[in-house]
């Protein structure tokens, strides 16, 4: 099992997701953060489960929310450094991932 850490830049993007999905109703905020933490929990058994997005860093789309975790595994850890809406331009995300 690998520890997972979240880096505060993608706990910013976590909780800015949070607030957008809470302003639709308690339920669906309550089912993103459900997603999120099944999906760090399958991230820290499988680390290498995603696909390569750029570079070092894996991408695991959480399909209900058109979400995608971007992380890195390194030794054993898995840390994640962004969690962003795949609808946006794509070349915001990878401005923001070229930081890693």
């Amino acid at each position: 099992m690998h520890e997972v850490t979240v880096l505060d830049g993608a706990e910013g993007h976590l909780q800015g997701l949070y607030n957008r999905f809470i302003a639709l109703g308690e339920e669906h905020a309550f089912r993103f953060d459900q997603s999120v933490d099944e999906a760090l929990s399958l991230l820290s058994w499988s680390p290498e489960l995603s696909p390569r997005y750029r570079g070092r860093i894996r991408r695991m789309v959480l399909l209900e929310w058109g979400i995608g975790l971007f992380y890195a595994v390194e030794a054993r850890r898995v840390i994640i450094v962004g969690a962003m809406d795949l609808r946006q331009d794509p070349t915001q995300i990878d401005r923001w991932l070229e930081q890693f």
